[in-house]
């Protein structure tokens, strides 16, 4: 993310879609609403992204650790939504990190991630309600869990 021009498209896709999001789960005062460029361009987490036409399409963010994948972002276009570019991305990198437990959280409300991830083979854990009243799951997905047909 070291890339400025990259790091500004992956900006500006995350702010895209977390705005359809934030309505989505009625939330005035989404935090991812709130991550800066700066942050995005020091990050050290793995990112991987589906672009078209100079345009990110898609990405998907990761911190890999020694067992276990957290998936800290997972961002479509608003245009693109429902094309199954989400879809791949979480299945490239399920196969990329075969024998790791993947780690999700999502908005409750936020029916389609939800759908997406259940269909990936993750279950709910947990449910987590924020200090500020955001309900939130957590998703998390076994080694040997298979892919839904």
């Amino acid at each position: 993310m070291r890339d400025p021009v990259v790091a500004k498209r992956l900006y500006d896709l995350m702010q895209a879609a977390y705005t359809v999001e934030a309505q989505l789960l009625q939330d005035d005062d989404f935090p991812p609403l709130r991550r800066t460029l700066q942050k995005i361009s020091y990050s050290q987490s793995r990112f991987f992204g589906i672009s078209e036409g100079g345009m990110q399409q898609a990405a998907i963010e990761l911190v890999v650790m020694h067992a276990e994948v957290y998936i800290d972002a997972l961002v479509v276009a608003p245009a693109q939504f429902r094309k199954g570019l989400g879809t791949a991305l979480l299945q490239h990198v399920l196969a990329l990190y075969p024998g790791k437990t993947f780690i999700v959280q999502t908005g409750k409300a936020n029916f389609p991630a939800v759908n997406l991830y259940h269909k990936a083979g993750f279950v709910t854990e947990a449910a987590i309600i924020t200090p500020a009243g955001l309900e939130l799951l957590s998703l998390v997905k076994q080694p040997d869990a298979k892919l839904e047909p």
